[in-house]
């Protein structure tokens, strides 16, 4: 299971992650700060992986403050 290369369009971001199995629990978290210790990072999204084992977040883009993204499964 991988994040793909995030997706900017206008002012919308998009993450996807693959290589999950269909129906699986996830939790995506995120972070200004890479170095943060993972505990400190804020969770974003908690759902299922897709039929597909896929998931995908969208948000609001800010290019002046960076965002970095980590997802976990259970």
């Amino acid at each position: 299971m991988r994040l793909c290369s995030p997706v900017i369009s206008g002012a919308r971001l998009t993450v996807n992650g693959v290589g999950g199995s269909s129906g699986t629990n996830f939790h995506l978290y995120s972070s200004t700060n890479v170095a943060k210790p993972f505990g400190l990072w804020t969770p974003v999204l908690t759902n299922q992986f897709d039929q597909y084992g896929v998931l995908t977040y969208t948000n609001v883009y800010n290019p002046a403050q960076p965002e970095y993204f980590r997802f976990q499964v259970p």
